[in-house]
């Protein structure tokens, strides 16, 4: 049933009601559990994965020719704060990210020195949009040294800025159907795994690798 819950509420992004009445629907003989013991059961499972996800290990076997970078606002116990988040253009595979209470070019450039330390190269391109931070980052990053391209929403002559607006939605349309965090560290918890779950989902083989031992581990704690 954990599995279930968890399963619904971070990959099919239903909020914590609509998972209570599928696991109703589900296990029609056991009481379903209340949607504030589903919260714990997740809240649990972000904390204990996410020990085992800050560090990564990536297994490349070629070079990352192209990065996009976002950013949007979330609200962590009333605060806001932005978040910023290297991807690969091609896979869509979070390569790096960063949670941040300013937005200037240092908060921007931390996940592009953070990408280039994973991937160990540097993209050919960088894909972003017209944001003063993020042109002066990739300048302070790179050297010039790598081409970048400001792109306007779903047009540009050589790359669009569709996939990263629909990257950032999907994200949007899950925070919608929980409340907002209660400290920094939920939050990045909660990152942590979203963005694991979010790059296992692609064909790509540069995901962390973490053993099925910790996985299991981490589930069964749920329990305690």
């Amino acid at each position: 049933m954990i599995l279930y819950a968890l399963r619904f509420y971070f990959k099919h992004k239903l909020s914590l009601r609509e998972t209570k009445q599928e696991l109703k629907i589900r296990f029609t003989k056991i009481n379903p559990h209340s949607h504030v013991t589903i919260l714990k059961w997740a809240n649990k499972l972000s904390y204990l994965l996410s020990i085992s996800l800050l560090n990564p290990t990536f297994n490349l076997s070629s070079c990352w020719p192209v990065w996009c970078i976002v950013e949007t606002v979330i609200k962590i116990n009333g605060l806001k704060y932005y978040l910023i988040v290297v991807l690969d253009y091609y896979s869509g595979c979070v390569i790096s990210w960063f949670l941040s209470t300013i937005r200037d070019a240092q908060s921007a450039q931390y996940p592009l020195s953070l990408a280039k330390q994973i991937t160990k190269s540097s993209p050919n391109f960088i894909i972003s949009d017209h944001a003063l931070n993020i042109i002066l980052a990739v300048v302070s990053c790179f050297n010039n040294s790598t081409s970048h391209f400001q792109v306007d929403l779903y047009f540009s002559n050589t790359f669009y800025n569709n996939k990263l607006e629909r990257f950032f939605s999907n994200i949007k349309s899950k925070l919608i159907s929980r409340k907002t965090f209660k400290s920094f560290n939920s939050a990045v918890a909660f990152f942590v795994v979203l963005f694991y779950l979010h790059n296992t989902s692609k064909s790509t083989p540069y995901i962390p690798q973490l053993s099925k031992t910790t996985l299991v581990r981490s589930f069964l704690l749920c329990l305690a």
